[in-house]
C-alpha cells in the first residue's frame, strides 16, 4: 500500500467517524438550550 493510499484511507475513516460525532454534538447543543430555558 502506497503512502497516498494510506493517507486517503485515513482521511475517509476520519470523515466517516466524525459524522456521528457532529450529529451528537448538535444534539447536545439542543439539549443544553432546552435546559437553559427551564
Amino acid at each position: 500500500m502506497s503512502q497516498g493510499t494510506a493517507a486517503h484511507t485515513i482521511t475517509v475513516g476520519i470523515k466517516y467517524d466524525t459524522e456521528p460525532l457532529n450529529q451528537l454534538e448538535s444534539q447536545l447543543e439542543n439539549i443544553a438550550e432546552l435546559l437553559d430555558r427551564i
